[in-house]
């Protein structure tokens, strides 16, 4: 079974986070109703491949895996947004 993040775990990768949500057309990311769930908006551009790519890259670097929920899906629930440093990428 897939390990999911604690919203601590959340706050401490919020810089990793960013980056490679924007690599793969994420953005907006805010921390959902579900334990590691992610709600973020996703280019128009971009596919489920792309929320996948991004799960698979968080997981390989952190060990562990957000559950990546699309902003505009039936019953997504942003809750507070993951901001990050100025400047920082």
């Amino acid at each position: 079974m897939t390990r999911r993040p604690n919203p601590e775990e959340l706050d401490a990768a919020v810089e990793l986070l960013l980056r490679v949500a924007g690599e793969h057309g994420l953005s907006d990311l805010h921390i959902g109703d579900e334990p590691g769930e992610l709600v973020v908006a996703v280019e128009a551009s971009r596919t489920y491949f792309d929320v996948v790519a991004f799960e698979d890259e968080v997981e390989s670097r952190l060990g562990w895996r957000p559950a990546v929920v699309p902003a505009t899906a039936p019953g997504a629930r942003p809750g507070r947004k993951l901001v990050g440093r100025v400047g920082a990428a």
